[in-house]
């Protein structure tokens, strides 16, 4: 356990630094929405994806980004309860996938912007396909996800039917004389 705990602290350690560089990235970010908001030829809908990313980037990246550090140093602190590792892992794991996604974002705002210069509506047009493709992958995740729930719930629900058919069989074995008390 030991072992393990350092191995968490180590990785606490790099998820505090990007956090860090998650917060100047949305700082960046901040500043390219106002810029881009004072350019008269960049089209509206492309300012408003621009404006919309500092929010985004807090809100899926830096936030889940220090609450896993939070988590990783929680877990190497050996004063603590054991860390509970599956969770850890499918935190990282969300956090991965938010930067992958916000990613995409930047890509497809920077592409319609490159796009915007030559062709602004077919720029907007780039961006909103762009936009629906990431809602369309991102829904997949999210499905895939629950339909791994609803799996899980069915064999809860299968493993509590054949505790209770125990429970039956034991309680119809045991004398009348018994059950009245």
């Amino acid at each position: 356990m030991a072992e393990v705990r350092q191995e968490l602290a180590q990785t606490a350690e790099q998820e505090a630094k990007n956090a860090v560089a998650s917060v100047q990235i949305t700082k960046g970010l901040k500043q390219l929405a106002e810029s881009a908001a004072t350019l008269d030829l960049l089209p509206q809908p492309i300012v408003q994806e621009l404006q919309e990313l500092p929010g985004q980037m807090q809100a899926q990246a830096t936030e889940p980004l220090k609450d896993l550090q939070s988590d990783l140093q929680q877990g190497a602190d050996a004063k603590q309860p054991p860390p509970d590792l599956p969770a850890l892992a499918e935190a990282a794991e969300m956090a991965q996938n938010n930067l992958e996604n916000l990613q995409q974002q930047l890509r497809a705002v920077a592409q319609a912007t490159e796009q915007a210069k030559q062709d602004a509506q077919r720029g907007i047009d780039q961006l909103r396909e762009a936009r629906l493709t990431q809602e369309a992958r991102k829904t997949n995740q999210d499905l895939a996800k629950l339909q791994e729930c609803i799996k899980d719930l069915r064999e809860d629900l299968q493993q509590l039917g054949k505790t209770e058919g125990e429970l039956q069989q034991a309680t119809d074995s045991v004398p009348e004389m018994m059950l009245l008390d």
